[in-house]
């Protein structure tokens, strides 16, 4: 029963890419793993992601979605606000974030982050973390 999310989810990943104008999407606690997060990249109106209580380390294709920005058209360019607590991250995901120009608020709490990483998000700003959880203040 508890993978009865995950598998109403299957179709919606296909299906995903088509909404083009979607501004917020909210897909915590749905046992989902990183293969999801393809369909999202291709999401450019994105402002608001919440990802919290899935396992995405699970497999390469998280490099695929965060790591691929350096490489690509940044898709997620609008992208505000990444909730990714709770979803088995660990340090490398820091230097993969500095595709999203326009992240204000990053929850990576609850993860295998540890020590003091430097993080640079974007090209108008820099930050260091001590704590878990990330807030990029307004230029």
């Amino acid at each position: 029963m508890s993978s009865t999310p995950a598998l109403l989810l299957v179709g919606v990943e296909n299906q995903l890419s088509k909404l083009r104008n979607l501004e917020v999407l909210d897909l915590r606690i749905n046992n989902l793993d990183s293969r999801i997060l393809s369909s999202i990249n291709g999401l450019a109106s994105l402002r608001s992601l919440y990802l919290s209580d899935n396992y995405l380390n699970s497999s390469i294709h998280l490099k695929d979605f965060i790591g691929g920005f350096a490489n690509l058209p940044l898709n997620l360019t609008n992208l505000e606000v990444l909730d990714l607590t709770f979803t088995q991250l660990d340090n490398s995901i820091l230097s993969s974030l500095h595709g999203l120009s326009s992240l204000r608020s990053l929850n990576l709490s609850a993860n295998n982050l540890g020590g003091s990483s430097h993080m640079r998000v974007s090209r108008r700003s820099e930050l260091w973390h001590d704590d878990l959880n990330l807030m990029i203040p307004p230029y």
